[in-house]
């Protein structure tokens, strides 16, 4: 009887948070900006297992507006339940400032949540909301994004939007985890599109192709 009341608790917890997040997707979209993550697969780890890893990633920039940059990071996941894991990731950059003459430290802390809400067979689709921490010099921002990942291991998607009072960007992704021996490779590619809200223009695609490249064990 004990062990069925837990399984039920568990259970409950689970589509609590999954319904909770699922809110938080819809009032994101309209508030939530952001740079970019390096994502894994819409499978969350199974419960208790950690994965810990590091990578680079790509903004290459194919706007005037925009310029390029190349971050390395490094990640940890946490299996939590069946269907949801957590990561934490985290890079410093530094960017040169013209005007002052002096370098200043791109600082990205990150958090998610990926929740898995459908699976059928080795197919899963996932929502994975994110909290990030940016500081650019004495600048700090909390920001929001959600994610959409869909697919199997070996090959997934994602969408990720991003939105402020005066910008919009979409991003859809395409990527592949291959495993070899005790280790996880993660290659994936995003083309960014972008609109100034600002004015009548269409949106312009892409202003960035962005590769990934992971290694997690």
């Amino acid at each position: 009887m004990y062990k069925q009341f837990k399984r039920l608790d568990i259970f409950c917890l689970e589509r609590f948070f999954s319904l909770l997040f699922g809110f938080l997707l819809i009032l994101i979209f309209v508030c939530g900006c952001s740079p970019f993550i390096l994502q894994q697969s819409p499978e969350p780890l199974p419960k208790g297992k950690t994965s810990v890893g590091g990578g680079v990633i790509g903004m290459l920039s194919t706007d005037e507006l925009f310029e390029s940059m190349v971050l390395p990071t490094v990640t940890l996941r946490q299996g939590i339940s069946k269907n949801i894991d957590m990561g934490f990731m985290g890079f410093v950059f530094p960017i040169e400032n013209e005007e002052e003459k002096e370098d200043r430290l791109f600082v990205n802390i990150s958090t998610d949540l990926k929740i898995r809400a459908f699976k059928y067979g080795n197919f899963n689709i996932s929502i994975d909301p994110q909290l990030y921490l940016i500081a650019l010099g004495h600048e700090v921002k909390f920001l929001f994004i959600p994610n959409i990942l869909f697919g199997r291991k070996e090959i997934f998607g994602a969408i990720k939007f991003m939105r402020s009072e005066e910008d919009f960007f979409i991003a859809p992704y395409v990527g592949s985890e291959v495993k070899m021996g005790r280790f996880k490779v993660i290659i994936d590619v995003g083309i960014v599109g972008y609109k100034d809200l600002q004015d009548d223009k269409r949106i312009k695609f892409p202003v960035f192709i962005v590769p990934e490249f992971g290694v997690h064990f």
